[in-house]
């Protein structure tokens, strides 16, 4: 019933292909998009355009915005980020303003028109200090710390205030205690900033992630009520219940769930949201 399209893509520092930006779109002739149309809840035009777009903005911030808020060991650079072409990433932000123009909807009548633009955000595990050049292995938890309030404040003071806009913060995912590491382990000496002579835990800085939730949750709270809906998809607790289901140390990697596994339980707490 659905289609998928790559709008945008780019390659990493790597070499690795990657697509920042995806749209998938109903199939207008398939019989449940027909059945739609007849309904008279969706126009022919609106099933034809798509009905989710998937940006990849790896950082939620331009690279400018994350040279001035992110602290540098080096007085003399600014911190940039490594293995990510300069101003690679769209610009989401930006999507989302054009969308609500582009598409304004009337406060109610069809499903068509009184459906909210949704937003879903989520940006925790990449922002470990191996992706930044210019912040030393013994400043990254403060360097981090610091970058990422001043993102989140900076995505949630820069949102549409718009009736028709609803964004979702989904919280970061929870690390198998197999791969968590008390910060103390971290190396000295800025020379050891090569990933291979790093505990993968404090490489990624996989115990910030409840800290990184928590500036969520407080930026939330001062957001207070405007037009634009904010809130929470707050599941990082529950889902710290199942690290069984991670694919594991053994693996090289404490970060992802198998699928399907606990994302379908994160499908299902979203809807229940919307």
């Amino acid at each position: 019933m659905v289609q998928g399209s790559a709008i945008q893509q780019g390659t990493l520092g790597n070499g690795k292909l990657v697509t920042l930006h995806k749209a998938i779109s109903l199939v207008p002739t398939h019989p449940l998009a027909l059945e739609l149309v007849e309904s008279g809840e969706f126009s022919s035009e609106r099933i034809a355009r798509p009905i989710v777009h998937l940006l990849r903005s790896h950082h939620l911030i331009s690279d400018p915005t994350i040279s001035r808020l992110v602290p540098s060991s080096d007085a003399n650079e600014l911190v940039t980020r490594v293995g990510y072409p300069y101003g690679s990433d769209p610009d989401w932000i930006a999507f989302v303003r054009g969308a609500l123009k582009a598409y304004p909807q009337p406060a109610s009548g069809s499903l068509e028109n009184s459906s909210p633009t949704v937003v879903v955000v989520s940006s925790g595990p990449h922002w470990h200090f191996n992706h930044f050049a210019h912040v030393a292995a013994e400043d990254a938890d403060d360097a981090m710390l610091a970058g990422y309030e001043g993102m989140v404040n900076n995505v949630v003071s820069s949102l549409p205030n718009d009736a028709n806009l609803h964004v979702v913060v989904h919280a970061t995912n929870p690390v198998a205690d197999a791969c968590s590491a008390d910060a103390s382990q971290r190396p000295s000496t800025s020379s050891t900033h090569e990933p291979n002579f790093i505990p993968a835990p404090l490489r990624y800085n996989y115990h910030l992630f409840p800290l990184y939730d928590g500036l969520w949750r407080a930026a939330i709270e001062r957001y207070g009520t405007r037009a634009t809906r904010v809130e929470m998809l707050d599941d990082g607790h529950m889902m710290g219940k199942r690290l069984e289901a991670k694919k594991g140390p053994a693996k090289g990697d404490c970060l992802h769930f198998c699928i399907p596994a606990l994302y379908e339980t994160s499908r299902i707490l979203m809807q229940h949201i919307l």
